[in-house]
């Protein structure tokens, strides 16, 4: 009988080295997939500072676009103001040289 026991405590003993080798090989897992879910939080912050500022300048080149724009507008508009006038010079002229 004490024979048997001891084998039984042998296998229990083998029983409990697998599982304890077991639970190392998981603990290294969970320490790598904990790394990699730090490097993607790491990658996941710098994506999102990335994009608010990417945000950030696509607003203000979108702010110069309409100030060049409305510069444009008031350009054309004195353009065709200068154009009356020198139409109105010329009319001038005509009647000054008739």
């Amino acid at each position: 009988m004490v024979v048997g026991n001891l084998e039984k405590t042998g296998d229990v003993n083998s029983a409990f080295a697998e599982l304890a080798n077991y639970l190392s090989q998981l603990h290294t897992q969970f320490l790598s997939f904990e790394n990699l879910a730090v490097a993607v939080k790491d990658n996941s912050t710098l994506v999102d500072s990335s994009t608010s500022e990417l945000a950030a300048i696509i607003e203000e080149a979108s702010a110069s676009l309409e100030e060049m724009s409305a510069t444009v507008e008031n350009l054309n508009r004195q353009n065709q103001q200068i154009g009356l006038e020198m139409e109105d010079t010329e009319a001038v002229a005509n009647t000054m040289t008739s």
